[in-house]
């Protein structure tokens, strides 16, 4: 079992009270400053969400240490922050499927194959045709592909790639 070595720099600045963890999983920024790594930066600044949504849905940590950003995984510093180490061969899932709920009653180490097994049923729907349609025309009217991916039951980057004509070329 090991912590990788940015979440372990992350985690101390935990304990030094930079970030909080609260009970229900959210991490809060509570300092600010360039580089986290120099004593010097350490200024209070009002409690914030140090979280942020991925497009692949996760909540992640962007933060500097020793001078280069770092991008952190927020269910994976929940997991280690609460429970120590991730053990090896294992990673975190989200019980409920809700990638965005880091409560700690929600996350579970299991190993790979079980994951891959429990998301087997999950099947993505293929973009149609009319679908296409569709999302060139809320794309053309001036919406974002982020605020309507979803209801196509499909990934961002095919309904991304259908708006901006990268797939489905001879669809009008």
């Amino acid at each position: 079992m090991r912590i990788a070595n940015n979440e372990q720099k992350f985690l101390d600045f935990v304990e030094k009270g930079m970030f909080e963890i609260d009970s229900a999983g959210k991490i809060w920024r509570l300092c600010g400053g360039k580089n986290l790594s120099k004593n010097s930066r350490y200024k209070k600044t009002k409690r914030v969400s140090a979280e942020r949504v991925m497009s692949n849905d996760y909540l992640q940590i962007r933060t500097i240490i020793d001078g280069r950003r770092c991008h952190l995984y927020s269910h994976r510093i929940v997991w280690t922050y609460l429970n120590s180490c991730i053990p090896d061969g294992f990673i975190i899932d989200h019980i409920d499927g809700n990638k965005q709920n880091n409560s700690p009653t929600n996350l579970d180490a299991i190993t790979f194959k079980e994951n891959k097994r429990k998301t087997r049923g999950v099947k993505k729907e293929r973009l149609t045709k009319t679908d296409v349609i569709e999302i060139r025309n809320n794309y053309n009217n001036g919406r974002s592909v982020r605020s309507f991916y979803r209801d196509y039951n499909t990934c961002y980057q095919s309904v991304n790639n259908a708006a901006q004509r990268k797939t489905w070329k001879g669809v009008m």
